[in-house]
């Protein structure tokens, strides 16, 4: 078996449309990296760089928008996030690794030639079913989800509290919750049976998931799935610009016009998003 055929295990695209599904998929991308560059400069106003990064993604992802430049801009982008990485490593979010590798795929990949077309996109799915997967396994392998700890260390967050306070027993969550950051205290586990198959649901949902990404029979279900249970996370979570990069890139799994149509939501979501920053539409915590 090829490594071409390895590639294509994560399904295959009308080559009428393949352009199209990459160019909604870039548009997407590079929205909410001008999105999450301008939160950073509003979240941490005295960051050492200010306003100096958010304002070049912006304004790459812009020109990257003319075809005739396209390709530098994106060249650009791809050195502001290396720039990035180098000046917040070891504490870069993981999720800029991700964006990394995804601008090195449009920059190597010219999507006017229908083999680079193919090949953009086996790579991006498998980039994603590989983040998805992978994480199911880190959360059995560490195992922080098997009596609910990270669940349960985390019911100080009001969006984590506002979810299990509906799953967990009255008595069991205000004990929980009371527990404090300090040697002695806990444990931090639930005891319900209920709370407990949902928080191991966690680490099972992760990895069935992609494994039903590689059918096609089982293709459509998955990506819905995936999408329902990403949004269900951020609900708690609340790395929102993550979760909309996580459901544009399981698009990628479904028909063209999917990811197409979805372009007002997400264009809706990331206005939502920066009103709630400055403040229109308060009550609204993020990161």
């Amino acid at each position: 078996m090829g490594f071409d055929a390895v590639l294509a295990w994560t399904g295959s695209d009308d080559p009428a449309t393949r352009r199209a599904k990459i160019r909604a998929f870039e548009t997407v991308f590079l929205v909410g990296l001008a999105s999450e560059a301008i939160h950073g400069a509003l979240r941490f106003s005295n960051a050492p760089d200010g306003w100096l990064r958010p304002l070049l993604v912006v304004a790459f992802a812009l020109v990257a928008q003319w075809e005739r430049v396209r390709r530098i801009a994106l060249c650009a982008l791809l050195a502001t996030s290396l720039a990035q990485i180098a000046g917040s490593f070891p504490l870069t979010a993981n999720h800029v690794f991700l964006q990394l590798y995804i601008l090195a795929l449009f920059v190597v990949c010219d999507i006017e030639r229908p083999e680079e077309q193919a090949l953009f996109l086996d790579s991006a799915r498998w980039l994603f079913w590989l983040v998805f997967f992978f994480a199911g396994v880190q959360k059995l392998v560490h195992g922080y989800y098997d009596h609910g700890e990270y669940f349960a260390s985390n019911l100080s967050r009001e969006s984590f509290a506002s979810v299990w306070a509906l799953i967990t027993p009255t008595a069991e969550f205000e004990r929980l919750s009371a527990l404090t950051y300090t040697a002695g205290s806990g444990p931090f586990r639930f005891d319900s049976p209920l709370a407990l198959a949902l928080s191991n649901a966690a680490w099972a949902t992760e990895i069935a998931i992609p494994v039903l990404l590689l059918f096609d029979r089982t293709r459509p279900l998955a990506v819905w799935g995936a999408v329902g249970f990403i949004i269900f996370t951020e609900w708690m979570a609340r790395e929102l610009h993550f979760g909309a990069l996580f459901v544009a890139g399981i698009l990628l799994y479904a028909p063209t016009p999917a990811i197409r149509r979805a372009l007002p939501l997400f264009a809706l979501f990331y206005a939502v998003l920066f009103a709630a920053r400055i403040g229109w539409l308060p009550g609204i915590t993020f990161y």
